[in-house]
């Protein structure tokens, strides 16, 4: 005898996990996810801005072991990995059938910005503590990293942001989340495809620039939405079996 209300549903693969259960742990992911981007917003801000490869080069010769804060965006993406993993899970589960191939993408496109941030900072790093025999091998040497890194990050960015527009249409296609969520994702989407132009076009700008403030921006809506997506979804299985579905 099950009361009204609070029945514990299967998951909907069939295995024998119950819903509470998946609940809870992709919350927990949520919560990991939202503490990375906070961290990750708050390194972004600390992060040294450079103007040029050259710059680039001389705040490493400064200070070389500068080159960890810069490792950041690789553990990013690892820390992010497990709730990526769970919502396309989670938005296949409530009927979305592109869910899982956005998360996939977006993954994919985090770990090639982080592995192409460390390679072109290590880089850096490397031609900083590595004498020259001439100024102008040295600055050949920078540009080089840069100009890969560049057309690296290019890929890596639209990759980021045409996961964000298929992210944004699996949310819109559940009826069982809050409409605002896949609004706020078309619009982060929308900015972050943008943001991937123009950092194709400039690989430098500054903190204050209108290319950083369109970076951060799909961040700050992606620390939201990491922590209100698995409440939502939470509250959704708490629901009673027989209520009506949301209006559209």
């Amino acid at each position: 005898m099950g009361t009204a209300g609070t029945q514990t549903r299967a998951a909907p693969d069939g295995s024998g996990a119950t819903s509470e259960g998946i609940s809870d742990t992709f919350r927990y992911f949520g919560t990991l996810a939202g503490i990375a981007g906070m961290v990750f917003f708050v390194v972004a801000l600390l992060t040294p801005s450079a103007s040029s490869a050259q710059d680039q080069l001389a705040s490493f010769q400064s200070d070389p072991n500068g080159y960890v804060l810069y490792l950041f965006p690789l553990g990013f993406a690892f820390l992010v990995t497990p709730f990526f993993l769970s919502l396309g899970s989670v938005l296949r589960s409530l009927g979305s059938f592109v869910g899982r191939p956005a998360t996939w993408l977006i993954l994919l496109g985090l770990f090639s910005l982080g592995i192409a941030g460390a390679f072109e900072y290590g880089g850096y790093w490397a031609v900083s503590v590595t004498p020259a025999p001439s100024l102008a091998i040295q600055s050949y040497e920078a540009a080089l990293w840069s100009n890969i890194n560049n057309a690296w990050e290019a890929v890596s960015n639209f990759g980021v942001a045409m996961g964000s527009l298929f992210l944004a249409w699996a949310l819109r296609q559940t009826r069982e989340l809050p409409r605002w969520m896949s609004n706020a994702a078309w619009i982060a989407a929308a900015i972050d495809l943008v943001g991937a132009v123009m950092a194709s076009l400039s690989g430098y700008y500054s903190v204050l620039s209108v290319g950083f403030v369109l970076s951060i921006v799909p961040l700050i809506v992606f620390i939201v939405l990491s922590f209100t997506i698995p409440r939502a979804f939470q509250r959704s299985r708490a629901a009673p079996s027989n209520a009506p579905p949301s209006a559209v």
